[in-house]
């Protein structure tokens, strides 16, 4: 099943069915991933995420919060990135741009 979502920037995310590569980049959906046993599916984490969700404290960093580590990204090949809305809206356009399911 593929899901399509829409986001409040207006535009639309095709979400993959059953993503077995996560990065997150935001510490309450780390925590609800890791919540629903998905831990072994994230690949990434922000700086933030190793801070307060200590689960995840052995997987790689790939930025923090508002800023990415794109070769780190890139080698981690992951099928979906999760982030917030808001101030990382910005982030947000950019994974779409280059091509990567937010």
């Amino acid at each position: 099943m593929v899901i399509q979502a829409s986001l409040l920037l207006e535009d639309k995310a095709i979400l993959p069915d059953n993503p077995k590569r996560i990065i997150s980049l935001t510490p309450s959906i780390t925590d609800t991933l890791v919540m629903l046993g998905l831990l072994n599916r994230i690949v990434g984490v922000s700086s933030f995420c190793k801070i307060y969700v200590p689960m995840v404290k052995d997987k790689p960093i790939v930025g923090s919060y508002m800023n990415v580590n794109w070769d780190k990204i890139n080698e981690l090949d992951p099928d979906l990135i999760l982030l917030g809305m808001g101030v990382q809206s910005k982030l947000i356009r950019m994974f779409l741009e280059k091509g990567y399911n937010v």
